[in-house]
């Protein structure tokens, strides 16, 4: 987790407002982590609870119904296949599935997180789509020009970090996170001031075109069969559909530094959420507590 601070502050903060990414947190992020060292000290007390608790675990997953499988490969193949997985699915569970669920709220913790490290992780999260914006292809370019050139100049060249980076998620879920940082409350308000950028976005036809084949080589990268099949098995998850890729790819072509100025409004309802996270060294944590919630040191 700390050699890849970055993703697991955004991941954190990120967890403060989305369901999808609370849960990502509890099987694979600082909640996890706590949950395993909280278990791993009581143990002898906890096992059988947890036992209890992992046989009904694996009785929800392995339900009939909730049995998907992706196959790429030759069709001669997948129909001696499609007789395996009918025993399969015969074996498995036909329990009625658990539709009453105890929801963990959704709390803003805003916490930085204190370690033996020099540098800081520095993360701010936001949903574009609770302020009434939709997803666009056009998102796919301003991530590339805020890697190539905002991000890059200020938090990069002039900050000292050894990068940072920005996603748009198509759920409204995005954030900007920075990696091995020196600065700390500095680089969020570089962060708070990429609608400014935005707003005021020029650019000419040449350096529109390279900030274009950059979304588009992300999209349109040579796939070798298995990674095919697990793109199209995402998307199949996903309710998307060839339509909706389509679209945002012509989204991505179409897009130019009027497109982008439009986005303003979409950043900025990102960068004024309040949501952030931090990891990072203790002594600089310490010196900016004031910012945080809440200061943890648990790595």
């Amino acid at each position: 987790m700390i050699s890849a601070g970055h993703t697991t502050a955004a991941g954190r903060a990120a967890s403060y407002i989305s369901r999808s990414a609370m849960h990502s947190d509890l099987t694979d992020g600082i909640a996890f982590y706590e949950f395993v060292c909280d278990l791993d000290e009581h143990f002898e007390e906890r096992k059988e609870e947890l036992i209890d608790k992992l046989q009904m675990t694996i009785a929800e997953i392995l339900r009939r119904g909730n049995l998907a499988v992706s196959y790429t490969g030759d069709r001669e193949v997948r129909e001696l296949l499609e007789p395996c997985i009918d025993r399969l699915s015969r074996k498995l569970s036909t329990r009625a599935e658990i539709t009453t669920r105890d929801r963990v709220p959704l709390v803003i913790k805003n916490e930085g997180f204190q370690t033996a490290s020099k540098v800081q992780y520095v993360a701010l999260a936001g949903n574009y789509k609770e302020h009434g914006f939709d997803f666009t292809g056009a998102l796919n370019v301003l991530q590339v020009i805020f890697s190539y050139d905002y991000l890059w100049i200020n938090v990069r060249v002039k900050g000292g970090a050894y990068g940072s980076m920005c996603s748009f998620g198509r759920n409204g879920v995005s954030y900007f996170t920075s990696y091995r940082d020196p600065k700390l409350l500095e680089t969020y308000e570089i962060y708070k001031k990429a609608p400014d950028y935005v707003a005021s976005f020029e650019a000419n036809e040449r350096d529109m075109t390279k900030y274009i084949i950059g979304a588009i080589a992300k999209m349109d990268m040579p796939l070798t069969p298995s990674a095919a099949g697990e793109l199209s098995f995402n998307a199949f998850l996903r309710d998307l559909t060839e339509a909706d890729l389509q679209k945002e790819r012509d989204e991505v072509l179409s897009t130019t530094p009027e497109t982008i100025r439009g986005l303003a409004p979409l950043v900025s309802a990102i960068t004024e959420s309040g949501v952030i996270c931090a990891i990072g060294d203790e002594e600089k944590m310490k010196e900016e507590q004031e910012a945080f919630r809440e200061i943890k040191s648990i790595f």
